[in-house]
């Protein structure tokens, strides 16, 4: 971090000990899918469990110096999906919603040790899909659940008529999208629930397994699951789902699944490391907190999430260190944090929050998040806490439009959306599973997550959480002016 140089007078590092949710050894078997026909247990296909990317290193503070470049591969797999082998006939669940499991009646299209439940992914997080299951069973009377569970990109999602990537921002058939599928009813980490992870803070032994999901979880592309779509029977899709690939429900048809998952949670804690910077206001209002933050690991690379929200923390970070050193001062107190660990359970931030519950709850008068703010660049989401919102839309008057410079960004935004002169833009609730949770639902503080988002049908970039997220995605396809960024 820079924000020292740039003129931020208190830049301070806050250290945790947490135990990371890990997927398998390198030295060892990775996460396996294996599609069988189910009648001679002859394989048919054996599921990519691995996404390679190229990774540059670059001389410290030295834009230009590239040490080297290289490709890496690493293993796919789902955070806190349970260990585990099982074998079973796959039945399509579509995105593992209440809605969409409402559709299964029986115990016996569900709730069997041989059934292996493949979902697409969408709409709701990995460990909600799970859950949802677990609570299905339950409501029909089983105690019994699937052998495993398979999350797959659908085309109809990630490719809609639109072009494939590096042509255009539609996910490749071969792209692997990584999450967490933990069942931790709170963020954080797990063995301290509700306190700080430092030294000093009693430590729930096991705790993890709260978080672990009952049975293997793990991501495949659809090149894989395309084998298994055409292998499920029975009966029909409900209208309801469509449009979806899968044509059929089963848990008929020739084909069959073995799932074997290895992952691992830390033995031993590690440090994560939260960086935060302040700049104390002066006024009345000093002793207030206007707060941004950002989380800085990603999913393989992380172009768009994290990092088009890197951007924006750091172009501001910069702005307003610079003026800090002319003499400028705020009239509140502002705080700027990087995060550690939010695709593992919003852990950094939630840690942060639990150290500073008194003074976060006292001080703190709204948190902005920015996580992934570019993921397109055709549609404005305003996510926010009503009290913010008339702030927020009298801020977009006095914004430049990330397209036309001439406009302001709320008659752009105006424009996009074809909104009559009469009714104001629509904001929607903050919702979601990043960094302003711990803030606006565990200690609540206001927040926004405002966001960019592609065309649609397209709700998110395809490349999300996938080896495709990368610099010339969102250079040439996410955002290919780089502009929304500066709005």
């Amino acid at each position: 971090m820079d924000w020292r140089r740039w003129g931020w007078p208190i830049v301070r590092m806050v250290n945790f000990t947490v135990r990371l949710p890990r997927g398998p050894p390198d030295e060892s078997q990775w996460n396996q899918v294996v599609i069988l026909n189910r009648s001679t247990h002859e394989e048919r296909r054996r599921a990519q469990n691995y996404v390679i990317f190229n990774c540059t290193n670059r001389s410290y503070h030295g834009n230009s110096t590239c040490l080297s470049e290289e490709k890496f591969t690493a293993p796919a797999y789902c955070g806190f999906a349970g260990n585990g082998r099982a074998t079973g006939r796959p039945v399509f669940v579509n995105y593992a919603r209440a809605e969409d499991l409402a559709f299964f009646t029986s115990i016996q299209g569900l709730c069997l040790q041989d059934i292996i439940v493949v979902a697409r992914h969408g709409y709701n997080s990995y460990g909600s899909k799970v859950k949802q299951v677990v609570k299905r069973c339950s409501s029909l009377g089983s105690s019994t659940l699937p052998g495993g569970m398979i999350i797959y990109r659908d085309p109809t999602d990630s490719t809609p008529d639109i072009k494939v990537y590096p042509e255009g921002i539609g996910l490749p058939t071969d792209g692997v999208a990584y999450r967490v599928s933990s069942m931790a009813k709170l963020s954080g980490d797990s063995e301290t629930p509700g306190f700080p992870a430092i030294d000093g803070v009693y430590r729930i032994e096991k705790a993890e397994d709260q978080a672990v999901t009952p049975f293997p979880v793990q991501t495949v592309n659809y090149n894989d699951a395309e084998v298994i779509i055409n292998g499920i029977g029975g009966k029909p899709t409900p209208k309801a789902w469509e449009p979806c690939t899968p044509k059929f429900v089963g848990p008929e048809g020739d084909s069959l699944i073995r799932l074997e998952v290895r992952n691992r949670i830390d033995e031993t804690p590690s440090k994560i490391v939260d960086v935060i910077g302040v700049m104390p206001g002066r006024g009345t209002e000093a002793g207030k907190y206007v707060i941004l933050g950002n989380h800085r690991d990603a999913w393989v690379q992380g172009a768009s999430d994290p990092h088009s929200g890197t951007v924006v923390l750091q172009g501001i970070a910069y702005l307003l260190g610079m003026a800090y050193r002319e003499g400028w001062r705020p009239r509140r107190s502002i705080v700027i944090a990087s995060w550690d660990a939010e695709e593992v359970g919003l852990i950094g931030s939630t840690e942060f929050t639990e150290l500073f519950r008194n003074e976060l709850m006292d001080k703190a008068v709204v948190y902005f998040n920015q996580d992934s703010p570019v993921k397109g660049n055709a549609v404005f989401s305003l996510r926010a806490d009503q009290f913010l919102e008339k702030a927020l839309l009298d801020s977009a008057k006095s914004v430049h439009g990330p397209c036309n410079a001439s406009i302001s960004f709320l008659k752009e935004w105006d424009k996009r959306t074809k909104r009559k002169k009469y009714k104001k833009p629509e904001t929607v609730p903050v919702a979601g599973s990043t960094d302003h949770v711990p803030f606006q639902y565990q200690l609540g503080i206001p927040s926004a997550y405002p966001q960019f988002t592609p065309k649609p049908p397209l709700y998110e970039a395809p490349s999300y959480h996938t080896a495709y997220d990368s610099v010339d995605m969102a250079v040439n396809f996410t955002d290919p002016p780089c502009s929304t960024n500066k709005s």
